[in-house]
């Protein structure tokens, strides 16, 4: 049986006016997440390789999520993060932390940095679709209400 939810999901995840940004320096990753990104979702799939370039083009494009790797060169996610919230171009976009730590105290960190989700890798599809389904449609829902 469908809920609700799960049709507000499809919903969202088939919105070919909805951009994501994912950002991560790992060829690999950002291949397996881009197809992913463009067979099960009507979504705009941008991408940077790294950390300078991704903040450029959240700027410049203003995406409705940004999918962040925490191990990058140069700085790290955090560090990442902090800029995009201190910028008034990107301060209210949803950003999800991708990492392969997925301990209690790393998921813990990126809640207090602000991050609206936490996907360990390897990433579960399933799992990931449904979670930025439900931060997408949170973003929208905050910016209906405001």
């Amino acid at each position: 049986m469908t809920s609700a939810s799960d049709i507000a999901s499809l919903t969202v995840l088939s919105n070919p006016d909805i951009s994501i940004l994912y950002i991560e320096d790992n060829p690999a990753n950002l291949i397996l997440i881009q197809k992913v990104i463009e067979k099960k979702t009507a979504f705009r799939f941008l991408s940077a390789s790294d950390p300078v370039s991704g903040l450029e083009l959240a700027s410049s494009e203003h995406p409705d999520l940004i999918l962040l790797d925490i191990f990058l060169p140069v700085m790290d996610g955090y560090e990442v993060m902090k800029r995009l919230r201190a910028n008034e171009l990107t301060a209210t976009i949803p950003v999800v932390a991708l990492s392969a730590n997925a301990m209690k105290a790393d998921i813990d960190r990126g809640a207090e940095a602000g991050f609206s989700a936490y996907v360990s890798k390897p990433i579960n599809i399933i799992d990931f679709l449904e979670q930025i389904a439900g931060v997408l449609e949170n973003s929208f829902m905050k910016h209906e209400v405001h």
